[in-house]
């Protein structure tokens, strides 16, 4: 087994020669040194004929026999170094040292001993070209000097002071997005005016990155090493595959009483199921040997690392926790009807966790919910808090996934965002599951990448776990399966359709896993596949006949249909506003200043996924949302729907603040590139954090008028009144008492929906309770029908309710009477 370093440094070799890395792989595997004449004739078969240069002389220093057998690192600095010397024309010797950190990050230096002109020691980027493509090009060329001279403007293009000047390309591509983000808000829609000014910022953008990555490691593809096969001990084997068969036969168990009966006893079915993935888990970890495993990298700055993300999770927390019960103040009928679920639940009407409940959402997140609304009762702040901590969670994992993709820095200033975000903030501050998506499709794409690049069965195993468990939430959790399964493909192309030993065991592993894991909801959804699929049945443009009905409204092709939807989802964060009351901002979901940096992140980062594969999780991730969850919805763009793409977009704006960074290092110290970094941080932070608490929230848009005045109604109850009321509500068909808001806040008091307009007096139903007070509630548009309740109760008292954003406005009118006996 290579360390990853070494691996490095030869799959660089492999990209700017062409058999050198097969001569220094066998060099690495070889205790003595290479023989010095395959070298020489691997390279000078590369040169130009036509140069007049005598074959250079090189020696290859390989001392990494030693260091794998001796398991000590290649140097103090942890950094593996092939050393090649050669004999250059004009006396000198020109010393090329490539090398590469444990992280993976190759760096090239050149110095040159002897000679009249000395060369330079800095590095440079890549050539646009391949140098072979430039010598076969002129080998078929005739040999005229005008013809010669178009092989010159490739050396011209690559000599300009532009082309390496990330700092200035940077500069270029900002003015280019800021135009078009500018054109985007304006219109509020895609436009054609911005297409230009998008892809040239978005080009320069990606250029600049490619000038800046041989300096910085931006790009940074390192292969995954090799890792330990199957243990050898036959009973450890044998124990581990026991245990495997154990789980699966406790899930296939659950599966069967499941779908047999609607009943069950929760607390037996959920300790089988907790029982089957703790299986999975000692089966993974015991079947490898720990002294095979890599090591973990060592940081040597852990302590102010841990404090900086301890305060940017305490802050993540505070910020979504802080006044929970009335930031947002409104609880949507939604929220509430996930509310009753619950109580459900906690009456014992509702025992089985492994089926679906209201609107085909499964029960097992109701569950979850459950432990806090029984601490704190049915409250705002008791149905909210579970996500609170799911939110907060998130926001850790954002940190561990980019961590583990692209390095520290880079993480701390994503989960930085993550935590400030306004969007991520709102939807971790409900009482509703679709925060859940961030966490669990994050989880799951950190252990695939963690299992793939280290080899660890552990990490499969619980990569397969998460996705299983994604398959009990939002439905956006479901995505996780999806995206494991097509970044592993992905892999395996990227490493030319081979596979080591160790992934391939670790893939099977991932698959018990989910088959563990997501299990029972599977059985389901293979009994019940239209109580499974409901919701996605509800908005899915394919199924239910969406997609055809509005091409044929606007005159317009599907094919034109889905590419307004696409438009719609992807520029969501730029253009678009939020069609729902979910969130129901006016503008779209990013400020100017995140919006600009989010463009050419975002464009940046999607082009080199092609060639980064540490890029490519966070960029599948985004357009898999924008596909699912938004251009194949209605009512596109819906925030709810497209939360999961928070976490990718702001990685995006973080990967461009990273690159401004780079860029300003060239020509400044590197502090002030850090303290650019964290004044661009520090900014969009405020900007997130003041457009949620002092402009969004005082306009109390979110959940809608009627689940607002639900709210008002039960929160007069609860503080002026009490459980022995019952309500008579006149606002049909407008508005109905039975909404989920008031049937959560106040399921103990008797609410009764007038349906008709009366026309005479009030009479009471015989079969209600006599002794109980009564509160008459009447929308402004039936308040005429007060004078008929007051005939046949005159001793009651009338009061308004206006509304806290327009006081001219009357959202609803009581009369309350207070009696022992019916009248």
């Amino acid at each position: 087994m290579q360390p990853q370093s070494e691996i490095s440094i030869l799959d660089w070799l492999k990209e700017n020669t062409r058999d050198i890395g097969k001569i220094l792989r066998t060099a690495l595997q070889k205790p003595a040194r290479m023989p010095t004449p395959p070298l020489t004739e691997a390279l000078a078969a590369q040169t130009d004929p036509a140069a007049v240069v005598p074959p250079p002389v090189f020696n290859l220093e390989t001392t990494h026999t030693e260091i794998l057998q001796s398991g000590q690192p290649a140097d103090t600095q942890g950094r593996a170094r092939v050393k090649i010397d050669a004999e250059i024309p004009l006396g000198a010797t020109l010393t090329i040292t490539i090398s590469a950190d444990q992280e993976g990050v190759v760096s090239v230096e050149k110095r040159t001993l002897g000679g009249s002109r000395p060369k330079s020691t800095q590095t440079r980027p890549a050539p646009l070209w391949p140098p072979e493509a430039w010598k076969r090009i002129n080998a078929l060329l005739p040999k005229q000097a005008f013809l010669k001279l178009l092989s010159r403007p490739k050396t011209f293009f690559e000599n300009l002071p532009l082309v390496q000047n990330g700092l200035l390309i940077s500069v270029l591509a900002i003015i280019a997005a800021a135009i078009a983000d500018g054109r985007l808000r304006q219109a509020q829609a895609f436009t054609e005016t911005a297409v230009l000014p998008l892809l040239l910022g978005g080009l320069l953008f990606a250029g600049a990155t490619w000038a800046l990555h041989t300096k910085t490691g931006l790009l940074n593809d390192a292969p995954s090493p090799e890792s330990a096969g199957l243990s050898g001990e036959k009973k450890r084997r044998n124990i581990a595959l026991g245990l495997f068969a154990t789980a699966l036969l406790l899930v296939f168990w659950i599966a069967q009483d499941s779908a047999n009966a609607q009943e069950l006893n929760a607390a037996w079915a959920l300790l089988r199921w907790g029982i089957a993935i703790g299986l999975v888990c000692v089966a993974a970890w015991r079947i490898q040997e720990v002294s095979d495993l890599p090591k973990s990298e060592q940081n040597k700055n852990k302590k102010w690392l841990l404090v900086g993300l301890a305060a940017i999770v305490l802050l993540a927390f505070a910020l979504r926790i802080w006044q929970l019960s009335s930031i947002p103040y409104t609880l949507s009928g939604d929220e509430g009807e996930q509310g009753v679920e619950i109580l459900q639940i906690l009456d014992g009407r509702t025992s089985n966790p492994f089926i679906t409940g209201w609107y085909g959402v499964p029960t097992l997140s109701f569950f979850v919910n459950a432990v806090t609304v029984a601490w704190f009762g049915n409250t705002i702040f008791g149905l909210r808090l579970s996500w609170v901590l799911v939110g907060t969670a998130s926001v850790l994992v954002s940190y561990l996934l980019v961590k583990e993709l692209k390095g520290t820095r880079l993480a701390l200033i994503t989960a930085a965002l993550v935590a400030t975000y306004h969007y991520h903030i709102h939807y971790s501050r409900l009482g509703s599951n679709q925060i859940s998506d961030t966490l669990l499709v994050g989880l799951t794409l950190l252990f695939v990448m963690r299992g793939y690049t280290r080899g660890r069965w552990l990490d499969w195993a619980l990569a397969g776990i998460i996705a299983g468990i994604g398959q009990y939430f939002y439905a956006g959790g479901r995505l996780a399966v999806v995206l494991a399964l097509f970044l592993a493909a992905y892999l395996w192309v990227r490493d030319g359709f081979k596979i080591t030993r160790s992934n391939r065991i670790g893939l099977e592993i991932f698959v018990i896993g989910l088959l563990v894991a997501g299990g029972p909801m599977f059985a389901y959804a293979s009994h019940f596949p239209d109580s499974y699929n409901s919701r996605s049945n509800q908005i899915g443009i394919l199924q239910n006949g969406w997609l055809v009905r509005e091409a044929i409204l606007l005159g317009k092709t599907q094919s034109q249909v889905l590419l307004d939807q696409f438009w719609r989802a992807a520029l969501a964060f730029n253009a678009y506003p939020d069609r729902v009351v979910w969130y129901g901002l006016d503008g779209p979901l990013l400020d100017k200043l995140s919006g600009i940096l989010f463009l050419l992140g975002g464009f940046s980062a999607s082009l080199w996924s092609l060639r980064d594969r540490r890029l490519a999780p966070l960029v599948a991730w985004w357009w898999a949302a924008i596909l699912t969850g938004g251009m194949l919805t209605d009512t596109t763009p819906s925030s709810q729907r497209l939360i999961t793409a928070s976490i990718p977009a702001m990685f995006f704006v973080a990967w461009a603040i990273e690159q401004i960074s780079a860029a300003l290092s060239q020509y400044f110290p590197k502090r002030v590139g850090l303290s650019v970094s964290v004044l661009i941080v520090l900014l969009i932070s405020a900007l997130s954090l003041n457009l949620y608490f002092n402009e969004y929230t005082p306009k109390r848009i979110y959940g809608g008028p009627y689940a607002m005045i639900a709210t008002l109604l039960s929160e007069q109850v609860h503080q002026n009144l009490g459980p022995d009321w019952q309500i008579y509500f006149f606002g049909a068909p407008e508005m109905y008492i039975d909404i989920g808001t008031a049937r959560y806040l106040m399921p103990e008091i008797a609410k009764i929906d007038i349906l008709t307009p009366l026309s005479a007096p009030f009479t009471l139903d015989d079969a209600l309770p006599g002794g109980q007070n009564l509160l008459f509630v009447f929308r402004p548009e039936r308040a005429n029908e007060l004078e008929w309740v007051r005939q046949t109760f005159p001793a009651g008292q009338t009061a308004e309710t206006r509304s806290p954003l327009n006081p001219d406005e009357i959202l609803y009118i009581t009369y309350s009477v207070e009696r022992r006996a019916a009248p």
